[in-house]
């Protein structure tokens, strides 16, 4: 146990994960007291935390306030190489480094903070895990938004940031209400009109439908189905998919038997008549509706007709219907996202590093990445492609790694 203690009586402490069920109470106890995402609920941290294996050690940061537990982060220790060099040691917060853990992707992150001390709290946890005295030299912190994501100005001296952004397309539902449940009349006509032509060929196997798995036995078998055509996609595509490892499956059945009941994970099948359409395999929390993946029939209409774009219609329809406030489809730049979003917001990866001879090593290195690669397309590389050779671009593999 390492204690330390700052100006707003806010004392930092990490321990190791020493029972699950204490560390449940507390979790959830201070998440009825934050503004956290499902992702830091404890039906996603206790899934995590369950399904990782044995030799992976979580160590627990704790923030208390004359007693009362006011933040909570969960931080892995790893490896941090480039090109195979090791760099000394990255805490991933509320991930593992290792990516084929990783595949289980976390967003909308962060400190579970009660938000009546959440500034504070935030700026003391990041002192703490940013601290010389760790045996880190670097923190992760994937998937940020939000207060957030707002850390500059909390930073101790000598920590260096570097942040990579990705848009969170989302669509609020209220207009959808406020428009008799039409969410197609916000879209442009050419967006509206192609995803109207495609209901129609679907419709052609029947009518169109919307069922939500009630219980855990029929979100199960959804959820298998959902794979399936995530699979036969991902094969069609040329594509890997984290999902489709053993690791992810066993987290998201876990998570499914926790989340269901709770009424936290919501698998939704849209189909014509009998013919399936497409799945989608939401979190819901707090008027939120996260949509984290899908599979869908592209063999029930022609291929120019989007089975995607309809079964994901309906389900913000079906969602607007429900009450909720937004429906949301997580990081990433995807054209489906910006056709069907309303708007975005900006979700960040950040990297903390402490200043030192090993960051300043491991700039040099990335400097001279960069001139190679820059040297290597504008030089030989143009001389290589206009003779029609093709050869193993070494510099763009190692910059790849930066």
């Amino acid at each position: 146990m390492t204690p330390t203690t700052n100006c707003d009586s806010i004392q930092v402490l990490t321990t190791s994960v020493a029972g699950t069920a204490e560390l449940e109470e507390v979790w959830s106890d201070l998440l009825a007291r934050s503004d956290a995402s499902i992702f830091l609920s404890w039906s996603w941290i206790g899934c995590w935390l369950a399904s990782l294996p044995s030799h992976v050690q979580v160590q627990v940061v704790r923030a208390e306030r004359y007693g009362l537990v006011v933040g909570l982060a969960l931080l892995v220790v790893s490896l941090r190489r480039r090109m195979g060099v090791p760099l000394g040691k990255a805490a991933n917060l509320h991930a593992t480094g290792l990516p084929e853990y990783d595949g289980v992707t976390i967003e909308h992150n962060g400190f579970l903070l009660d938000r009546a001390f959440a500034t504070a709290t935030q700026a003391a946890m990041l002192r703490f895990v940013c601290d010389p005295g760790r045996d880190w030299r670097s923190v992760r912190l994937p998937g940020l938004t939000g207060r957030q994501a707002i850390l500059a100005e909390m930073l101790p001296r000598g920590v260096q940031f570097e942040v990579r952004e990705s848009p969170c397309a989302i669509v609020a539902l209220q207009p959808i209400r406020d428009h008799g449940g039409d969410y197609l009349s916000l879209l442009g006509a050419r967006r509206r009109a192609h995803i109207r032509r495609s209901s129609r060929a679907c419709a052609e196997w029947g009518a169109l439908q919307v069922t939500c798995a009630e219980d855990v036995p029929s979100a199960l078998v959804y959820f298998e189905r959902l794979r399936q055509l995530h699979r036969v996609r991902s094969a069609r595509l040329a594509r890997n998919s984290n999902f489709e490892r053993s690791y992810a499956g066993e987290f998201h059945r876990r998570l499914i038997q926790k989340g269901v009941p709770r009424g936290e994970v919501q698998i939704l099948r849209v189909h014509a008549g009998e013919r399936d359409v497409g799945y989608l395999y939401n979190f819901v929390h707090r008027g939120r509706v996260s949509f984290y993946q899908s599979g869908f029939d592209f063999d029930c209409v022609d291929q120019k007709f989007s089975p995607g774009l309809v079964t994901v219609a309906l389900a913000i329809e079906h969602n607007a219907r429900l009450g909720h406030d937004c429906f949301d489809f997580l990081a990433g730049d995807a054209q489906y996202k910006k056709t069907l979003a309303t708007h975005s917001e900006p979700m960040y990866w950040v990297d903390l590093r402490r200043d030192g001879p090993m960051l300043r090593f491991e700039n040099l290195l990335r400097s001279a990445v960069r001139r190679c690669r820059a040297w290597l397309h504008q030089g030989v590389g143009g001389y290589v492609v206009s003779m029609g050779w093709v050869v193993p671009n070494v510099f763009d593999c190692i910059g790849c790694a930066f």
